[in-house]
């Protein structure tokens, strides 16, 4: 953990032989966390990612960059160990387009699954970005 002071308060308190007014800060510093997956092949049986440990993360999210002409279903699941995973949000990825999805509940792990919205045997491909911020020596005021 950093402290700041600022000098002239410093300065002044030496002077004065008092003890300096300001309040101390402490520095936050964050934590920036990207991972992505390009060229994915995607067909109609569900595609699981590896999962992500988010227990110590402030805020993540997943971008899924739909690089077909196919619609693709991504759905986020949580789970509290690697193995029982539930589903926890779903969206569609219109061809050509990228879409952003965040989860709405908290378990210690997140992983993406994907799948085409049609039945039909044909392929699609995306790419997967996971990015998330953590805060490094934060210490709330009080």
């Amino acid at each position: 953990m950093v402290r700041c002071r600022i000098k002239t308060c410093r300065r002044r308190a030496a002077k004065a032989k008092k003890k300096c007014l300001r309040k101390k800060k402490t520095a936050v510093a964050v934590r920036f966390i990207a991972k992505r997956i390009c060229g994915l092949v995607i067909s109609d049986r569900l595609r699981e990612l590896p999962p992500q440990n988010t227990s110590k993360l402030t805020v993540y999210s997943y971008a899924i960059v739909n690089r077909s002409k196919e619609p693709i279903i991504a759905r986020v699941e949580v789970s509290p160990n690697k193995d029982d995973f539930a589903s926890d949000r779903e969206a569609t990825v219109p061809p050509d387009e990228t879409i952003v999805i965040v989860p709405t509940r908290f378990l210690k792990y997140t992983r993406i699954a994907l799948q085409t919205a049609s039945d039909a045997s044909i392929a699609a491909e995306c790419d997967v970005y996971f990015q998330a911020q953590t805060f490094i020596g934060y210490k709330p005021a009080g």
